[in-house]
């Protein structure tokens, strides 16, 4: 693919594999907000049954990380009430409201890389 360029987000630096980098901003808290309910809802309001608080404590978790906040968006995309009812109660019970993890991630940005190669 000439031309081309291939563009890898991360949270953390790893100056052993990549020898450029460039920093960005965290979305603001806004930019968060409409960016989950878009790629949720595919809207910039939240319909029912999801709760605005509880979409604002999973842009807080995901610490306004622009590929976080669209990964978890999509996969929550077409979710029934019981999904939103039980990531409500997930912070009264003391776990986060969205199981992230890195490497999770990492296996959803190779998949999304390798399709584009296609």
């Amino acid at each position: 693919m000439s031309g081309c360029k291939t563009l890898v987000v991360l949270r953390f630096k790893f100056p052993t594999i990549f020898n450029l980098s460039y920093e960005r901003e965290l979305l603001k808290n806004v930019e968060a907000v409409a960016l989950l309910f878009n790629s949720t809802f595919g809207q910039k309001f939240i319909p029912m049954p999801a709760n605005a608080t509880l979409v604002k404590e999973l842009v807080n978790e995901c610490a306004r990380h622009l590929l976080a906040l669209k990964v978890i968006g999509s996969s929550s995309r077409g979710q029934d009430q019981i999904y939103w009812m039980s990531a409500k109660n997930r912070p009264s019970n003391g776990e986060p409201i969205y199981e992230f993890n890195d490497i999770k991630l990492l296996e959803w940005v190779k998949f999304s890389i390798s399709h584009l190669l296609k």
